[in-house]
């Protein structure tokens, strides 16, 4: 039997390993900046979006009103062509059921696309009942004489009307409603 020897000890450094080039050590991530950026993100947001609110919503109520306004004035010009078309059918007279909401709307149907336009926001198209029956060139200033009106509380502090002449036109509430009260019919600022 052969004798092996153990082998030998060794207490120091462990021998050198194979030589790489530099590698430099990865950065450890930085976590806490992100967190900054995104604090910082949330505070601007909730500092800055009030904010535009606060500028935009009164701008976006205005526009809101102005549409309505506009919606309500074209229909109301609708309503006084069809009075004309009416007229036209009809000896270049009224109808008869001027004065009276729902019976005028029957009488113009036929000359209305819609019933909508006549029923804006639900509120009926209102007319002057002296006109009833009046032939069209009896009426001494068309462009001035009101022929139809609407109040709304959508589109207050507006009211739009139309002259016998079948222009339309966006009137302060007031004016109108002071014309009506006075029984003069006439187009304010007319």
């Amino acid at each position: 039997m052969s004798h092996i020897p153990p082998p030998p000890r060794f207490d120091g450094p462990p021998p050198p390993g194979p030589q790489y080039p530099y590698q430099p050590q990865p950065k450890k991530s930085s976590n806490s900046v992100w967190v900054v950026v995104g604090i910082l993100a949330v505070v601007g947001l909730c500092v800055v979006v009030p904010i535009l609110a606060a500028i935009l919503f009164p701008v976006l109520a205005q526009s809101k009103i102005a549409a309505r306004q506009t919606y309500a004035l074209s229909n109301m010009k609708q309503c006084a062509t069809a009075v004309v078309i009416y007229q036209a059918d009809y000896d270049d007279k009224f109808p008869m059921e001027m004065g009276q909401d729902d019976a005028l709307y029957t009488s113009l149907e036929p000359y209305l696309k819609n019933r909508d336009l006549y029923y804006t926001f639900d509120t009926p198209t209102q007319s002057n009942p002296n006109l009833a029956g009046t032939v069209a060139y009896d009426i001494a200033d068309p462009q001035g004489t009101l022929m139809l009106y609407k109040f709304s509380d959508q589109i207050d502090p507006s009211a739009v009307c139309a002259a016998a002449d079948s222009s339309a036109k966006k009137v302060t509430r007031s004016d109108l409603e002071l014309e009506i009260s006075s029984n003069s019919w006439r187009i304010p600022g007319r």
